[in-house]
């Protein structure tokens, strides 16, 4: 006779093998309509949520690493669950549905993997790895392809004698939203132009751009422009505002003293009112970063030799010793030494505060290549800074209208002349003013940047010996 031995069992051990059998009714059930273990699931992500956060925090970029990490979590599960469907009803699912899971797996696994960079390294780590992404609040990894990129052929007016107390302005990272408060001060300091540096919105509204400078400054008011990394997926549609907003100053002009050669923004070199002006997409993805860097120099050189003392170059990006934020190197120091060489001045934007140097006579990776000439602080009217052959000093203003972020790289280090950021008191966004012939000496200049509410941050004199 059979024997059936679980009558035989004891009372413990029948109440462990039903307890077993329970667990793994209860696990797989979970496994098989969901695809994960459920418990799991929580930790893993709980653990990315939790990492995400901390990058986030660390380098100011916390919408974005938050909107890597919902859909991270979001595709994840779409991923997991629609797999397990796949993988354990896939003889009875109907034909339509069997297309519909060959098309969604891989495209969650794709936006999946992407999410996932997003949230640890940003769109910077994106860019690097040659993901192809675009959220224009965040910035882009390549430049806009739609259309050939547009560009200005007028001939440049190097006889031109600097008028005096003429004042420019200077500015970058500016958001639509800011653009009534920060830029109705600009007529109010007596500017007569003004440059933004890149990030010129923080969305895709190009025309209402042009709206708004034509309310505010005019629509014939000098603007000149640089790509920024928020820029570069649509930067044919700004091109586009930028070009006519050129053609009306330069046809407003009653004595030639405006003109501009080259890719509007990325390789674009200028003549304003005897300022020779460069404006580079360097490190922008818009344009190659070696002829870029070449036709930087080839700009100074063409000043020297039509003895424009006055030599200002501009660039979105920055190199990592030269702000005070978590940007990377992402320039190259070539533009920097022709700087040096030719008597000329950088400025860079990108990062959401404000920075300038002494006088330097040196720039480089390490921070004994960045040499401290002569040490000019603020508000001293005693002192300049010497601009002119084997000479200079460079500057970064990222705090022109879309947040202004905490210092907390290169802060201490002996070139810095005056720092402003989210710590220091009053911030608030502002413009960076140069007044160039004053009282008719062309040698001088006298540079501030001053607040929306008012306040003077730095102020200091330059003495050109181009």
């Amino acid at each position: 006779m059979e024997v059936n031995s679980s009558h035989y069992l004891g009372a413990d051990e029948k109440t462990k093998e039903m307890s077993t059998a329970k667990c793994s009714y209860i696990l797989k059930k979970p496994i098989d309509r969901l695809g994960f273990k459920f418990p799991l699931f929580v930790v893993g992500f709980l653990i990315l949520i939790t990492v995400g956060s901390i990058r986030a925090f660390l380098d100011n970029d916390q919408q974005l690493r938050l909107l890597g990490a919902s859909a991270t979590i979001i595709s994840g599960t779409l991923l997991f669950w629609l797999s397990s469907i796949a993988y354990h009803r896939w003889q009875t699912i109907k034909p339509v549905w069997k297309v519909v899971l060959v098309i969604a797996l891989p495209t969650l696994a794709f936006v999946g993997i992407q999410s996932f960079l997003l949230l640890m390294f940003g769109t910077q780590g994106l860019c690097k790895r040659n993901w192809i992404i675009y959220f224009p609040q965040y910035g882009a990894c390549e430049c806009d392809d739609r259309r050939p990129l547009l560009s200005v052929n007028d001939e440049l007016n190097f006889t031109a004698q600097v008028p005096e107390n003429l004042t420019i302005a200077f500015l970058g990272d500016i958001a639509l939203e800011s653009y009534e408060d920060v830029l109705s001060t600009v007529p109010a300091e007596g500017a007569e132009m003004l440059v933004i540096n890149g990030d010129l919105t923080y969305g895709t509204d190009t025309e209402g751009m042009e709206k708004k400078l034509s309310q505010i400054l005019g629509q014939d008011f000098p603007v000149f422009f640089t790509v920024g990394n928020h820029d570069t997926g649509i930067w044919t549609d700004y091109q586009e505002q930028i070009q006519k907003r050129y053609m009306r100053a330069r046809d407003a002009s009653t004595s030639d003293d405006i003109g501009c050669q080259g890719t509007l923004g990325v390789d674009q070199v200028c003549m304003y009112k005897g300022l020779g002006i460069v404006l580079s997409g360097i490190g922008s993805t818009c344009g190659d970063d070696k002829e870029l860097n070449t036709n930087l120099v080839n700009a100074l050189q063409q000043f020297e030799d039509n003895n424009v003392t006055w030599r200002n170059i501009y660039i979105h990006k920055n190199q990592h010793k030269l702000q005070t934020g978590g940007k990377d190197d992402e320039v190259g120091w070539e533009p920097y030494d022709a700087s040096l060489a030719f008597g000329a001045i950088v400025h860079n934007s990108h990062e959401h505060t404000y920075g300038r140097t002494h006088q330097l006579s040196g720039f480089g990776p390490k921070d004994q290549d960045i040499v401290v000439a002569k040490e000019v602080d603020s508000f001293r009217d005693d002192l300049a800074i010497d601009i002119g052959p084997g000479t200079s000093h460079m500057l970064f203003h990222g705090a022109g209208g879309n947040d202004i972020r905490d210092g907390k790289n290169n802060l201490n280090k002996p070139w810095w002349a005056q720092l402003f950021n989210a710590q220091s008191s009053g911030a608030a966004f502002g413009v960076h003013y140069c007044t160039y012939n004053i009282n008719g000496d062309l040698t001088k200049a006298h540079c501030y940047f001053k607040t929306i509410k008012g306040a003077v941050i730095d102020s200091y004199f330059l003495n050109n010996l181009n």
